[in-house]
């Protein structure tokens, strides 16, 4: 069971998930394996074919990955430059289109209601 926790970060909101029955708590998502975890939460929100979703925090994409398997327009943003080259050639491998960028979550360079939906699961 997945239970969903919406709020506030900055100028975003977002809903934080976590399978609450499985692992008790977001740090338990290596118990389900990275992949399958990151796959679980974007099946659980559903967002449509086409719809904008922005990943905070990136890492190397595996949320962002995952939104672009459904077909969703894909930002994927993070601060350290070597996990968006990971991520960016984990999408061209799979064939996803995803944008990546550098970003500081704390000064995120998008307008107020740019996205449908923005994740971060780290």
């Amino acid at each position: 069971m997945l239970a969903d926790q919406g709020f506030r970060f900055g100028r975003y909101h977002y809903c934080h998930l976590y399978a609450v029955e499985r692992v008790g708590s977001i740090s338990g998502r290596r118990e389900l394996g990275g992949k399958d975890w990151d796959d679980r939460l974007v099946n659980y929100v559903r967002p449509a074919p086409g719809e904008k979703v922005l990943d905070v925090a990136a890492g190397n994409g595996n949320v962002s990955l995952a939104a672009a398997r459904r077909f969703c327009s894909v930002v994927s943003t993070d601060y350290v430059p070597a996990l968006l080259d990971r991520g960016r050639r984990r999408a061209e491998a799979d064939g996803l289109d995803v944008e990546f960028r550098w970003a500081d979550v704390e000064n995120l360079p998008f307008a107020d209601g740019e996205f449908d939906y923005v994740a971060s699961s780290n």
